[in-house]
């Protein structure tokens, strides 16, 4: 029993794979912010998940990389993702993009620490918690943050090379400079240069940055990640600038304490300027909270790697000045390993665990050009389609949507039944779905609103082969009823809305 709980107490990896675990405590806690913020605020609802999450959130942010808080991360935090999006209610698949990262992080980092810890071979002999805490652990946790966190840089920017994303009139960019300039007390000048090819050009840029100008890499994550954090996916924010982190070498971690113990006071002062400049910007002090959480981050990142790039630069001169050769200066400069230094070789398991992730990963980035789904696939802020109606991706070729049926309902009318039901209807917030294509979910939940509250509307709606038919008293329906709820669950997989033929509008 001692050692077993002597086990579960053991940290995994070294310093970057504990600084790794509690930066996705600090993502879970972010993401679970609105409920710790209601004990101040207007109470909300809480569901078990939500507290098993905030929860775990909390376990990793207290213990680090120790196996029992990755052991309870990984099943919680796969199932409370599942849970949001096929909620019942609510509109969680909208934001479920960024959900497949908190998914699945904690359980590959774990599995990916038991098989390198299996196949270190200069420790084969000793105790497993040893093992657990060696550099072959530690760079196979680490190769799982760079994996997750080049992958959704680079579909965030893949998925935007599409025609409606780069027409300024229908882009997704500018509905995140109209909503920047509502929360934030902003001068529209200083987002007027910004295009829509210059956030396609920094995600796919930051991607290559960070495989191959480490530091760089990660300030141009922070750079990118900041615009879309204060309209909103403040976790997302987090996770894409602290994954990024694992990006520092081993060695950086003496050299990262030097930094810190220096640099503290200054990034304090720094963070305090920070926080009070935004707090005195934004237009609502109580949400404004959950922004603070990212810009703390931001701030003592960019002085941990300005602080490390400072010190890679007086090492490049040094070189320099002892005759080495300029391109080994640079690429030293950049955050590239010193040439020669050993890299642990991963083992078979290891190597194929990494292999399977990143063929995870790219099928999940793939998914919308087969027409399986959008959502869960870094497609956020993209006005991306790919579907029967229309194909808009530059480079992809058009597919036919795979499944039975369409994930959504076209309606081509709706209205209530009488003016009673209208005049009820309103004041008990029913709301009827919009004209057009709606996902299976969202007319579903109309339907079960009508029923519940005695509300009667009537629709009319498009069949696949482009017929119409009407529909009286659509929630009592039954045929219309089943119809809708044997799709309903794949459809929220897919966007609330989308725009048949026309060019697709931001719906995210």
């Amino acid at each position: 029993m001692a050692s077993a709980g002597a086990l579960l107490l053991t940290s995994v990896g070294r310093w970057r794979s504990r600084l790794l675990a509690r930066a996705f405590g600090l993502t879970l806690l972010t993401l679970q912010w609105k409920h710790v913020a209601s004990l101040w605020g207007e109470p909300r609802h809480v569901t078990l998940s939500d507290k098993a999450l905030l929860a775990v959130a909390l376990g990793l942010l207290a213990l680090g990389s120790r196996v029992v808080a990755l052991l309870v991360a990984a099943p919680v935090a796969f199932l409370a993702m599942l849970e949001r999006v096929f909620r019942p209610s609510g509109d969680a698949s909208q934001v479920a993009d960024e959900y497949l990262l908190y998914a699945v992080a904690p359980g590959f980092t774990l599995l990916a620490a038991a098989l390198a810890a299996r196949e270190t071979s200069p420790l084969r002999g000793a105790p497993l918690a040893a093992r657990l805490g060696g550099r072959d652990v530690d760079h196979a946790v680490v190769n799982v943050s760079r994996l997750l966190v080049v992958v959704t840089m680079f579909f965030a920017g893949f998925h935007k090379l599409n025609v409606d994303f780069l027409n300024e009139g229908t882009s997704c960019h500018r509905m995140l400079t109209q909503r920047l300039l509502q929360w934030w007390t902003l001068p529209s000048e200083l987002l007027a240069p910004l295009r829509p090819v210059h956030i396609v050009a920094g995600e796919l840029g930051a991607a290559l940055a960070l495989r191959f100008a480490p530091r760089l890499g990660v300030l141009l994550v922070g750079a990118l990640v900041t615009g879309f954090v204060h309209v909103g996916p403040v976790a997302f924010g987090v996770a894409c600038l602290t994954l990024s982190l694992s990006f520092l070498r081993d060695e950086d971690g003496d050299r990262a304490w030097r930094v810190v113990r220096r640099a503290w006071p200054l990034a304090v002062a720094a963070g305090a300027v920070v926080l009070v400049g935004s707090a005195r910007l934004h237009r609502s002090p109580l949400l404004w909270s959950r922004f603070a959480i990212y810009e703390v981050t931001l701030v003592a990142t960019v002085f941990l790697v300005a602080g490390l790039i400072a010190g890679d630069l007086l090492a490049a001169r040094a070189r320099l000045a002892r005759g080495a050769g300029a391109r080994r200066a640079l690429a030293a400069a950049l955050g590239q390993p010193p040439a020669g230094r050993r890299r642990p070789r991963p083992g078979p398991s290891s190597r194929a665990l990494q292999l399977g992730l990143a063929a995870f990963l790219v099928a999940q980035g793939l998914a919308p050009y087969t027409g399986l789904k959008l959502r869960l696939s870094f497609a956020m802020l993209s006005n991306l389609r790919a579907d029967d109606a229309r194909q808009n991706h530059l480079f992809m070729p058009r597919v036919s949507l795979v499944g039975a049926e369409s994930p959504f309902v076209e309606i081509a009318r709706a209205s209530f039944t009488t003016d009673e039901d209208a005049a009820v209807g309103r004041e008990l917030g029913v709301t009827l779905p919009p004209r057009g294509l709606v996902a299976a979910w969202i007319v579903q939940g109309a339907l079960d609103d009508a029923r519940a509250t005695g509300v009667r509307f009537d629709l009319e709606v498009r069949d696949a082969d482009g017929s119409t038919r009407a529909i009286v008293d659509a929630a009592r329906d039954r045929v219309f009823v089943a119809h809708v709820g044997r799709r309903a669950t794949w459809s929220r997989l897919f966007q609330k809305t989308i725009s048949g033929a026309q060019p697709q509008r931001c719906v995210h």
